[in-house]
């Protein structure tokens, strides 16, 4: 099941965000349960910046924080999907 996400501004609409962020904004997006590394390939095509050699797993330890430390996804047998918490987290940061 891949997921195939056009994106309105495709360059940039990850750019100049927090991985946490932009994880929490493209499950948004999907709005369904996506493995780590198809997110990872719509953050950097969408802009998403970083040094990593192993985006994959460093994206996977940035969503295990987010679901064991700040509870805003949650991990399915079909990858990760954005919880009630995670959307409020995402709007208190678009709000401003």
């Amino acid at each position: 099941k891949t997921v195939e996400l056009k994106l309105a501004n495709p360059a940039d609409t990850f750019a100049s965000m927090t991985a946490r962020m932009a994880a929490l904004k493209g499950l948004a997006m999907v709005n369904r349960p996506i493995p780590t590394a198809q997110l990872g390939r719509m953050l950097e095509q969408g802009g998403f910046t970083h040094n990593s050699a192993n985006f994959t797993n460093s994206l996977n330890t940035s969503l295990d924080r987010m679901l064991k430390v700040y509870e805003e996804v949650e991990k399915t047998a079909d990858g990760w999907i954005i919880n009630d918490a995670g959307r409020e987290m995402l709007r208190s940061q678009t709000d401003v």
